[in-house]
Order: C-alpha cells, then structure tokens, then sequence
C-alpha cells in the first residue's frame, strides 16, 4: 500500500479529481492524503478512499517560520509562495503520520503506472526526483524513501533561504524574484546529494520513463495555449525530443516512448494544460503530430 500526499493552499482546483482518480485505478488500495488548509467538500470523490489533512493542523514550527519570512508575498501570483511551503509541508504531513515513504507531484499529474513497477530500478530507500533542466527540479514526480534525508534537506533549505546572503541575491534589477522552488531544490541538491535523479529520458537499462513538465508541454501545451504543443530546448528532454525524434503514443490509454527499437512505459504526465480528464482512461487519447 503505497502513500500519495498532494497539497494546495488555498482551494483545490477542481482538476484534482482527476489526479485523484489515475492513482485510484493505477494503485490497489492507495492512502491519499489530501492536504490543504482549506474544505474540500467541493471535490466530486470518494472520500472513503481519502484522508483530508487539515496543513494547520500538522504545522511545524520550522515551516510557520517559513510563512513568516515572507518570501514572494509581493506577488500577485500567490504559486511560488506557497510552492516554497509545499516543500516544508511535505516533511509535516509525513512526519505527522508516520510514513516510512510516499510519493508527491504538482496537482496537474496524472499517473499510469503503480510504485511496485519501477520500484526495481530504484532504491526504495532513497529519495528521487524529476530533473527539468540544469539549474531546476521539478515536482513532476517525487518519491521519499527516507524521510530523515529529506527532513535534513528542509532543515538546509531553511538556513538558506532565510541567511543574509539569500537575501542578498533573491533580487535581479527591477525587484524580479532570481529563485524559485525549482532552482532552490537544485541548489541545496547540489552541495548534497538528496534527491537522485529519476529516468526522463530513454535509458536501455530501464523501462519506465518520468515526465517532469516538457512531454505534458509536447502533447497538450499549456495553460494559456492549450492544445498547441511546446518544446524547450533548454530543459533535458525538450532536448532529448528536438534532437532524437522519438515515437510518443498511447496504447490502452496509457503512454509510451518508441525509441531505437526499444518502447519504454511513461510512469506520469504533467499536463500544464489543466485538460487532466482527457488523459483519464480516455477512449480516444489525443493525436500527437
């Protein structure tokens, strides 16, 4: 039984059924905890399958000193806020319940396969996540398995981002934020290794493949542009897409990666679209030209 913690400050969008959903029919009896600090009685599911954490209820007092340093509260855009205390929330809600591991991802992912598939080509002990770029990880998909590796990661990401020299460099010209979460997670990583790099792109030894953001961009764009498909050439596989030209399509409703003769099972998709549902057990999954 494996355990998912999703989290939204403020009111889960209504999409979340949808990632509720993919982890019901991929996983055998799944704990879910869904974390906010707002109701959820909005959400159209099964709450007998669910177990809603209340963030104020399991605050720690490292993370109330997160929130108090105030770090992008001048922006309009509340997400690189509370994607900052997302971090810290994690270690909350797993410390809280106890859990020996879990997953997390950002609220606009789906997933396809269960935690005992590409659990042989991980070490369950350790702590993984979804490399976009050379500077930045992202929350496409994350698994913890030791969880005082990641509490120690917190405790040093704390250190920074509320030390002088932070706040020294935190501003470009014109008051423009330099970090975000994304490249704050790289920076502490990159002094210690706390998160190893999960698989993004084809690789002969292994068999499941991780979206971090740029196969959602491929085939359903964003947000503001649905539909129209986009590839950065600076993120890892964005690379990997413009230089290898690899088969992307969907079998049974679920994802695949052709490459050199060899098809490889894609774990998850980062639909920045918001169109989760039509990645939901579809029918007719979407053309990818």
């Amino acid at each position: 039984m494996n355990n998912y913690i999703l989290i939204n400050y403020g009111e889960f969008p209504d999409y979340i059924t949808s990632t509720i959903n993919s982890i019901l029919y991929s996983e055998d009896n799944p704990n879910i905890y869904l974390c906010s600090d707002e109701s959820i009685k909005h959400l159209e599911l099964d709450f007998s399958k669910i177990h809603y954490v209340d963030l104020n209820s399991v605050i720690s007092k490292r993370t109330r000193l997160v929130q108090r340093l105030g770090h992008f509260g001048n922006l309009s855009n509340t997400l690189w806020k509370t994607s900052l205390w997302r971090i810290f929330a994690l270690n909350d809600v797993a410390s809280h319940f106890k859990l020996k591991n879990f997953v997390h991802f950002d609220n606009d992912v789906v997933i396809f396969e269960p935690v005992e598939s590409f659990i042989g080509e991980i070490n369950e002990d350790k702590n993984y996540m979804t490399k976009l770029n050379n500077s930045s990880y992202v929350f496409g998909y994350m698994y913890c398995g030791d969880l005082k590796l990641y509490n120690k990661f917190c405790d040093l990401m704390y250190d920074y981002i509320s030390s002088k020299k932070y706040l020294i460099k935190i501003f470009k010209k014109n008051s423009e934020y330099k970090y975000n979460e994304m490249n704050l997670i790289y920076k502490i990583n990159s002094k210690t290794t706390f998160f190893e790099d999960l698989t993004t792109v084809p690789n002969k030894s292994k068999q499941y493949i991780f979206d971090p953001a740029d196969y959602g961009f491929l085939i359903d764009g964003h947000f503001y542009d649905e539909g129209v498909s986009n590839i950065y050439k600076k993120n890892i596989v964005g690379k990997f897409i413009i230089e290898e030209k690899p088969r992307i399509f969907f079998e049974k409703s679920k994802p695949f990666i052709d490459h050199q003769n060899q098809v490889f099972k894609i774990v998850n998709l980062h639909i920045h679209s918001k169109n989760l549902d039509l990645f939901l057990l579809d029918p007719i999954p979407p053309v990818i030209k």
